[in-house]
């Protein structure tokens, strides 16, 4: 066989994934049970049983992989410093919300640098202060520190140091919302056990430096910095970020617009350190020493030293890692002249991450990684040698466009899946972009060596890197010019994925031959039943249909108005689905003051969820972030015909966001006040606040929030916004707001003690309350008063911090709602309720 350890891999692979699947391990007779198989596999190939003695092996491969993800598994779910912590609590739970300050030690997982997201400290616990003593325990947490945090501070928060600092610990934020996955379980398989903050930089302590390797690597990655910033970014601090990412692996410098730019274009991956950089590097070595007259085994070994060490000068990050164990696999392998095919180097370094890293199966980042190289390998190795190219330039282009092409193929349903993103630029652009990122890592490190001998040779390595730099970024702008090559949609089920990649499996079993990748002759002469071909052909073209079409999720039934108001913590966000089949999203908000994506994260996969792949109306209340962080993202994303704004604040950068997306898309624009009226479907949509004479406003203010009210049939729903006291008496006052048949109603300011007064009550005389609140949340939504006012009226209340999302569907006749807890309601026509399941 050419490549022996792809059936290993693969049992081992196996095992893994029953691991995950199970969440248990095999018990405590799998030691006995391996040390049968491996001595009934010594048995068998002293009897010279080749098959039986390769079923044994791969039983065995596959028992250990499935010890060692459920291992993993416990231990990424049970951490040593949750399980110390929650034991502090009588329920044993830990709280959604930070409690006091607890002394931190532990080491930095990687280099503190400025970005747009805030600085963050990733760190692996050593010991936490508890009952006024310091406790040796492991885990990982990551703290946003608050305030301003200056360059000249950061300078010490290098990887591998001692840092001790006093942190207000919690639980990771999750959603429960359709369509959201598990963000503290996605966290756990990360290693990451808590989250937390850091009141100032100034509470951040070093007591410690890293090993001798990491601080002389803290001093070369510093220097690395120093030379690109002061000769590429001397001409754009741009392309000094991207020097940065593509040397150092360091994208924090990168603003927010260059990288969703290079995420549309399908060319973010360029810029990170993977198997591309690192196969740059491998060729650009062995060519130096074939200049150099040195040969094999030592130019191997020599280029093998060098890879190792670029991956601890650069931090020897996950992706890194991958990169350079295949290439040293690869190096191995040539070394000791074991011609075996590139996938044999591919499924060693897959099984060694496989074996001390099991979680690594739930990293896009990997899949990407493997996913992209079997792609270009079986896929542009069997076409190349049947196209006879033979001048250099037409092999270079049919290559590379060979080379995206497979890539593009293995992985779009992964990016769908992982990415909510496929896109088909990258087939184009790849020719821009791939050796212009050459370009970048040879200039840079052209750069670090010329500027240590001259100044002006520096100089001249750093505008080449500039330039590079620059083209490669602007070469994603073709997106501008093809906007329909680049589109997000929900993520795949198992079962289109399965049905992708079983399809291409069955067409490479039949046209690609078991032993290196080119097709012989004989093989392909010989004729065989084609029905498989054909499904397999079929599974692949309607999966891919299936995944782009998008057709998940439930509409409303025909006549039925819903209302989904969504878990985004400590925020509002209402889709609202007219009878008729149009689409509103009023408000879009949540993780105020985060660069938590929270349209991306949490709204876009509920609209998907419920069937909503475009918006007819996209609204907002008002302009603060808790209503309105996600707006922009969401208007570009679900292209609403119209946008909504209440009172306006053009000092408000959240709305001047806003504002340029409705022009990129071509959006109406629309002011709207009390008096407006819209009829959607059968439904009307009535305006209640703001007056027409509170305009242009210097700031943000609750009182000036949009009170929208949808009447359907004998069915009132009230949507207030964040109005306080005085706007509920404004607004009780109106004639014509009075209580309807049926009301349902959301609880104006998350139900904070400023809002739902006794006027407003008896004005709206609601059936039942939505309340929308983060959970754990720093300002003690929904206050008790509240909640007392409502029990008193026997008012049954519906909370997103407890419930999740909560669903209102009605005929106009009656309503039922549902929570994502479970819990539901049904009120007919009727003033007195029925009470909660």
């Amino acid at each position: 066989m050419a490549s022996p350890a792809v059936l290993p891999v693969l049992a081992l692979l196996g095992g893994v994934a029953l691991g995950v699947w199970r969440h248990d391990g095999p018990g405590p007779g799998a030691l006995p049970l391996l040390w049968l198989l491996w001595a009934l596999a010594g048995v068998s190939v002293a009897q010279r049983a080749g098959r039986l003695f390769v079923r044994l092996a791969l039983a065995c491969f596959a028992l250990c992989g499935w010890v060692l993800a459920a291992d993993a598994g416990a231990r990424a779910s049970h951490p040593p410093l949750r399980a110390a912590l929650a034991a502090q609590f009588r329920d044993g739970e830990l709280p959604d919300a930070q409690g006091d300050p607890i002394w931190l030690t532990g080491r930095l997982v990687q280099d503190v640098l400025p970005g747009p997201d805030g600085t963050r400290l990733t760190l692996d616990i050593e010991s936490l202060g508890l009952d006024g003593e310091a406790r040796r325990c492991k885990g990982r947490v990551i703290l946003s520190v608050s305030g301003d945090v200056t360059p000249d501070a950061q300078v010490p928060w290098r990887q591998g140091r001692t840092l001790r600092v006093p942190a207000l610990l919690r639980r990771p934020a999750r959603y429960l919302d359709p369509g959201v996955g598990d963000g503290e379980a996605a966290l756990a398989r990360r290693g990451v056990a808590l989250v937390g903050s850091v009141k100032s930089p100034l509470l951040v302590e070093v007591v410690g430096p890293g090993p001798w390797p990491s601080e002389a690597g803290i001093r070369l990655r510093a220097l690395a910095r120093h030379t690109l910033d002061l000769y590429v970014g001397r001409h754009d601090g741009r392309s000094a970020a991207i020097a940065r990412a593509v040397l150092l692996g360091e994208r924090a410098g990168l603003d927010r617009g260059t990288t969703e730019r290079l995420q549309q274009a399908g060319t973010y991956h360029v810029i990170a350190i993977s198997g591309g950089n690192i196969a740059i590097l491998t060729v650009v070595l062995l060519s130096s020493f074939h200049v150099a007259r040195v040969r094999s085994p030592a130019a191997d070994a020599g280029a093998a030293a060098v890879l190792a060490v670029y991956a601890w000068f650069v931090g020897a990050g996950s992706s890194v890692v991958r990169a350079t164990l295949m290439a040293l696999a690869y190096l191995a392998a040539r070394s000791a002249d074991l011609r075996s095919p590139p996938s044999n180097a591919i499924a060693v370094a897959g099984g060694l991450v496989l074996v001390f890293s099991p979680m690594t199966v739930f990293d896009p980042a990997a899949w990407l990684t493997f996913g992209a190289t079997l792609g270009i390998l079986l896929g542009a190795g069997a076409i190349w040698p049947r196209l006879g190219v033979r001048r250099w330039w037409s092999r270079a282009v049919a290559g590379l466009f060979l080379a995206s092409l497979s890539a593009e193929l293995a992985l779009f349903p992964v990016s769908a899946f992982a990415f909510s993103r496929v896109t088909a630029a990258g087939l184009l652009v790849n020719f821009a972009a791939v050796p212009l990122m050459s370009v970048v890592q040879m200039g840079g490190m052209a750069t670090l060596a010329a500027a240590g001998i001259h100044e002006q040779a520096g100089a001249l390595a750093g505008f080449v890197t500039h330039l590079a730099a620059w083209g490669l970024v602007e070469s994603a702008r073709f997106v501008d010019l093809a906007p329909w090559m680049t589109r997000r949609l929900p993520a795949p089920g198992w079962l289109e994925l399965t049905a992708y990649y079983a399809g291409w499996v069955v067409l490479a079993a039949r046209y690609l031959p078991a032993t290196g990748g080119r097709p012989t002759p004989g093989r392909a002469g010989r004729r065989r039943p084609e029905w498989p071909v054909v499904l397999a052909a079929g599974a692949i073209v309607v999966s891919t249909a299936w995944i782009l079409s998008a057709p998940h999720g439930g509409r409303p039934a025909a006549g039925q108005l819903r209302i989904t108001w969504m878990d985004v913590g400590q925020g509002d966000t209402a889709l609202i689905e007219f009878p008729g089949g149009k689409a509103m999203l009023l408000d879009s908000g949540g993780a105020g003051g985060s660069s938590y994506d929270i349209g991306r994260r949490v709204i876009e996969p509920v609209a998907w969820a419920r069937g909503v792949s475009r918006l007819d109306y996209l609204a907002t209340t008002h302009a603060d972030a808790d209503h309105a962080n996600g707006a922009a993202v969401l208007a570009r994303d679900f292209r609403p015909f119209e946008i909504w704004e209440g009172i306006p604040v053009k000092t408000s950068d959240l709305r001047a966001e806003l504002r340029q997306a409705a022009e990129d898309i071509g959006a109406a624009w629309r002011t709207i006040q009390r008096g407006d009226r819209v009829t959607i479907g059968e439904a009307d949509l009535v305006v209640w606040h703001p007056s027409l004479g509170t305009w242009e406003r210097q700031r943000v203010r609750n009182d000036d929030s949009a009170v929208v009210e949808i009447r359907y049939r004998d069915v009132s729903v009230i949507l207030p916004g964040d109005i306080e006291a005085t706007g509920e008496a404004e607004v009780a006052a109106l004639p014509g707001f009075e209580p309807a048949p049926l009301r349902v109603a959301q609880a104006p300011h998350h139900g904070s003690s400023s809002s739902s007064t006794e006027a407003w009550l008896d004005a709206v005389a609601p059936q039942v309350v939505v309340i929308s609140a983060g959970r754990g949340n720093r300002y003690g939504h929904p206050h008790a008063a509240v909640l007392a006012r409502l029990r008193r009226r026997h008012v049954p209340v519906f909370r997103t911090d407890e419930d999740g999302a909560v669903t209102l569907e009605t005929d106009g006749r009656s309503v039922r709602i549902v929570a994502f807890s479970g819990r539901s309601l049904e009120v007919g026509p009727v003033k007195a309720p029925r009470r909660a399941r």
